[in-house]
């Protein structure tokens, strides 16, 4: 069983390193093995989704690499608030990100398109009430910076993903 350590709430937390060690095992006691498996690219903390791991040091150059020349093509769905003006294109805009302590813009770029719409209605049919939309999305991130696609879908697009505590103003889905 993997080794836990004590959460704020008494519940228990299992970090990614400590779930590599515990849940994969290298395949040989090779030199090119690496002692610990290491995780090469994951989604941010609160996200789902795949994590990329490497077991050797080979597949950990190359798959760095890979990463690094942006020959992954890395595709993502997530439930975003509202509807966007167009359902689908590009935005290339600057991300902040901090580098050295130092808080600076670099270039970001992704491509979106709505995959399915859904319209809900308030249950008390006021019509001062408007109806919540909800638009499942397939998002391209085209550069890999920090929180891209989710600053990048509630700033550019005004459509926040539902759940994102830090992008989502409203606060709705949480």
């Amino acid at each position: 069983p993997p080794t836990t350590t004590p959460g704020g709430t008494g519940s228990y937390v299992v970090n990614v390193k400590t779930a590599l060690t515990s849940f994969i095992t290298p395949p040989s006691p090779d030199r090119a093995c690496l002692r610990v498996p290491l995780h090469v690219h994951r989604l941010d903390a609160p996200t789902s989704g795949i994590l990329c791991v490497a077991k050797t040091k080979p597949a950990l150059i190359n798959l760095q690499r890979a990463f690094a020349q942006r020959k992954v093509t890395k595709i993502y769905t997530a439930i975003v608030l509202g509807r966007p003006a167009q359902s689908h294109g590009f935005i290339n805009s600057p991300i902040p990100m901090k580098i050295k302590g130092e808080k600076v813009m670099r270039q970001a770029s992704s491509e979106y398109k709505i995959l399915q719409e859904i319209t809900l209605i308030p249950s008390n049919q006021n019509t001062e009430h408007n109806p919540l939309v909800l638009c499942l999305m397939e998002l391209r991130p085209k550069t890999g910076r920090t929180h891209q696609l989710r600053i990048h879908t509630s700033r550019d697009l005004g459509c926040p993903i539902i759940g994102d505590a830090i992008y989502d103003k409203l606060g709705i889905g949480r």
